[in-house]
């Protein structure tokens, strides 16, 4: 793996864990995207060079991904949710391609899926 793919990948893994605590802490998905601007705004500071940029790409696309899945959340209401048999609250698992709204029965939740 290149340094600049290793850089990136840091980047959306450090994306997901912050954008997981704010998920789970209940933030909205506009005050992430406004948290996520904050910190983006680093980038800008001292020198950046092609692995800060890779990094911080990599964060951006990721929180970007986030948000619109819990955006998407966020507009639908619960009768939409208990039509789809999911609950009025469920918990949101995300992945940078896709947003998972429970876990499978039997596992702890903190496990993602692909699909669910």
């Amino acid at each position: 793996m290149s340094d600049l793919s290793r850089a990136r990948l840091e980047g959306e893994e450090t994306a997901d864990q912050v954008v997981r605590a704010q998920a789970g802490a209940g933030m909205s998905a506009e005050r992430i995207d406004a948290s996520a601007e904050e910190v983006l705004a680093a980038r800008f500071e001292g020198r950046p060079d092609p692995e800060s940029d890779a990094f911080w790409s990599g964060y951006d696309t990721t929180e970007a991904i986030y948000a619109a899945d819990l955006r998407d959340l966020e507009r639908e209401d619960d009768a939409t949710r208990y039509a789809r048999g999911a609950g009025p609250q469920p918990p949101v698992y995300l992945t940078p391609r896709e947003s998972v709204r429970s876990p499978r029965p039997g596992r702890s939740g903190m496990e993602l899926e692909a699909g669910a």
